[in-house]
């Protein structure tokens, strides 16, 4: 298939699916990956390129290491699209490598999804927001740490910081279910940073299961909601079983909604 794939130099998308590709140990295929992108090199007018890798057990540090090398090599891609969910051999070494793709100026999409790859920690979360306070330029951010339960307030807030700089950002979305060392502190500086994203269209926000949040973050984004821009016209707020959220954290949101009549949808999802 790689030597194929030379072949296409002025394709514009390319997207790859190995989904649930069992069979061996993590990093049993990474040389595999880099004789099947490889070709990517020569595609001088890619823009976007979706890897998608989600339950594959022998997708592991190597893969992720491999797979960056090359796509830092085509400067022109616009959207990258990393679903490595499930693959339990990732870890901060593999997130790490993002650092690689330090010659894709021109990106304006990137999808990162990590959901369930239990070894990542506040290092790996923070290669990604060093990442992406590096491209202030992007329109569209998701990000999917579903289950990282080592990831802790040092990284969230790490993340917030870098989001202040994404002054063109349309939509964020950002999953952080089950990652029950974030406290109010960690994704309140998350939701204080939207308030300098004069773009912003749309934010969802999936934090349900989040054991160590309390009303305080709820007030707290109550105060931010409004100072959010009017260009927002999506909320959407996961905080299913927080069981330190109650009826006044809830009051203090539906107040703060008010404030911005120019919204077209709100989803808040509450209690268990």
């Amino acid at each position: 298939m790689g030597i194929g794939l030379k072949r296409l130099k002025f394709l514009e998308n390319f997207k790859l699916r190995f989904a649930k590709c069992g069979g061996g140990e993590p990093n049993d295929e990474a040389e595999g990956m880099r004789m099947l992108t490889q070709s990517m090199k020569n595609m001088v007018q890619l823009k976007k390129d979706i890897m998608d890798f989600e339950g594959s057990s022998c997708m592991g540090n190597q893969s992720l290491i491999i797979l960056n090398e090359i796509i830092g090599s085509v400067p022109s891609l616009q959207s990258i699209r990393l679903n490595f969910a499930c693959c339990y051999g990732v870890s901060d070494e593999g997130l790490k490598s993002l650092e690689k793709l330090k010659e894709n100026t021109n990106l304006k999409e990137v999808h990162f999804d990590f959901a369930e790859c239990e070894q990542i920690t506040d290092q790996g979360l923070l290669s990604v927001a060093d990442f992406i306070q590096n491209r202030p330029g992007l329109k569209t951010i998701y990000l999917n740490f579903l289950n990282c339960q080592q990831i802790t307030d040092n990284s969230l807030c790490a993340l917030g910081q870098a989001l202040r700089v994404q002054t063109s950002l349309k939509d964020l979305t950002l999953v952080f279910e089950s990652c029950c060392n974030g406290t109010d502190i960690g994704f309140g500086s998350i939701s204080d940073a939207l308030k300098g994203l004069t773009n912003l269209e749309s934010v969802d926000f999936n934090l349900s299961r989040s054991e160590c949040l309390s009303n305080q973050f709820c007030y707290n984004l109550a105060t931010t909601i409004v100072n959010l821009p009017i260009t927002l016209k999506k909320i959407k707020l996961n905080l299913l079983s927080c069981p330190f959220i109650c009826d006044k954290g809830v009051a203090s949101l539906s107040e703060g909604f008010k404030k911005l009549p120019l919204l077209e949808i709100i989803t808040l999802m509450f209690y268990s």
